[in-house]
């Protein structure tokens, strides 16, 4: 994982994406920048392998149903968040429509 986190502002930086413009150093702050312990390599394949034993097939359950909504978060907020509203009102109907 490439992911710092400033430990005083909480700033996040990416060593090859978002790097800070000192290593180590916040930008906005100047304090220290560290790799969270739950973000290590090993950490990762760790999150990863329970990912694919317990919750993909969860996953795959809902999306068989087609209970599952994709949604684009590269979006801004506004946008994602309209998205994600009709997701809702989409499955209170299903689940109204179920009822009747």
């Amino acid at each position: 994982g490439g992911r710092r986190t400033c430990r005083e502002c909480g700033a996040v930086y990416h060593v090859e994406n978002i790097p800070s413009k000192v290593e180590g150093i916040c930008d906005r702050c100047g304090g220290g920048l560290y790799q969270r312990s739950d973000e290590t390599p090993q950490a990762i394949k760790n999150r990863l392998r329970v990912y694919r034993e317990k919750t993909k097939p969860v996953v795959d359950y809902f999306r068989e149903k087609g209970l599952l909504a994709d949604v684009d978060a590269n979006y801004r907020i506004e946008e994602v968040d309209k998205v994600i509203s009709q997701c809702e009102r989409h499955l209170q109907n299903l689940s109204q429509d179920s009822r009747r």
